[in-house]
């Protein structure tokens, strides 16, 4: 690819993260697909007398007339052309181009006008510092108590009771705590599993309690860490990346209504709002996870943070094992972003 295919008459920076490009491509350079164009009339074309693909030029030229085999050469003129300006340009094209034709003419200079939405130019701020003023202020991970403990163990006891009961009881909340509980013993505590004791399985449970309060911990602490710096910098969000992760962020509250068993419509019916609507109250959490994800790219871009490729196949093969209709490059471009920002992450915890 080469600038030899286009020339650049106008650019104009547009609102919401846009781009517009004047284009010329000499009739020298879409006279080129010539060849190209009448090879794929041809194989298209029925016509009495001859056998598909064998029409001499002259009677195609016949049927279709100069002005349309033009167009044609001008359409794939054009694309080769925008292909070539994104290379050239260095441009990250968000979503497909908008193109209108301006000028249009056989043997003449061939004008358009393309749109684009292009990822928006970050000003990174200073990540390093704030990373360390939110590092500096990290809680400390509170031990679990014993209270916590037993509250853990008697709401099991309770849920195995409301398991044990008749179905005809509806297990109200009070109705569970004037049910017999089942003894903690070690004959129970055996029953839920490898366990010897009594001991034993309130050490497995206060660990597991320790390890949900380091894993909220961690999340909390993350979660300051990308607000203090998406905060700190400001630049606009193309719309079509605040709808991309509305979608995805339907599809997964969608998902998990339904695997409670309760149709998305009901749903939306019980709350007395449209799909529209809710999507409007998401808007301004989606803004904030797409703008968090575009800077985490940017740091991990400047840092040169990129996942290591064995564990991003290990990863996806992984995925894949577990769900074998979902596509492949989807599920690999996800693990990229998920440890990608993981290095970042990384990163960014150890200023000090």
């Amino acid at each position: 690819m080469n600038k030899n295919l286009y020339s650049i008459k106008g650019r104009k920076d547009l609102p919401d993260s846009r781009a517009e490009f004047e284009l010329e491509i000499s009739p020298e350079t879409v006279a080129i697909h010539r060849k190209e164009v009448l090879q794929e009339l041809n194989s298209k074309t029925e016509m009495a007398g001859f056998r598909r693909g064998h029409i001499p030029e002259k009677i195609l030229t016949q049927r279709f007339g100069e002005f349309r085999i033009w167009e044609e050469q001008a359409r794939q003129a054009l694309s080769f052309a925008i292909t070539s300006l994104f290379e050239n340009e260095n441009i990250s094209s968000l979503g497909h181009p908008d193109i209108i034709i301006t000028k249009i003419a056989p043997k003449e200079i061939l004008e358009a006008k393309v749109t684009i939405t292009v990822l928006p130019k970050i000003d990174l701020p200073d990540y390093k510092a704030l990373s360390r003023e939110v590092n500096a202020t990290k809680e400390k991970t509170e031990n679990v108590t014993e209270k916590e403990v037993d509250e853990t163990i008697e709401n099991i006891r309770k849920q195995l009771s409301a398991k044990d009961a008749p179905d005809s009881e509806k297990n109200s909340a009070s109705e569970i705590a004037k049910q017999d509980l089942p003894e903690l013993n070690d004959a129970f505590v055996q029953t839920l599993g490898n366990f010897k004791n009594v001991e034993e399985f309130k050490a497995r449970v206060k660990e597991n309690l320790m390890k949900e309060k380091e894993h909220r911990s961690f999340e909390k602490h993350r979660i300051k860490l990308a607000e203090k710096i998406s905060t700190s910098v400001d630049f606009p969000i193309p719309d079509i990346l605040i709808d991309s992760e509305l979608h995805r962020m339907e599809a997964r509250f969608r998902g998990d209504v339904e695997r409670m068993g309760i149709k998305y419509d009901d749903y939306l019916a019980h709350i007395k709002k449209s799909a529209d609507q809710v999507r409007v109250d998401w808007r301004p959490d989606a803004i904030k996870r797409v703008k968090i994800e575009l800077i985490l790219n940017k740091i991990a871009e400047k840092e040169k943070l990129f996942p290591d490729a064995e564990k991003v196949e290990a990863e996806v093969n992984h995925i894949m094992e577990h769900n074998k209709n979902a596509d492949r490059s989807r599920v690999k471009s996800y693990v990229e972003s998920a440890l990608e920002n993981d290095k970042v992450f990384e990163f960014l915890e150890k200023q000090q």
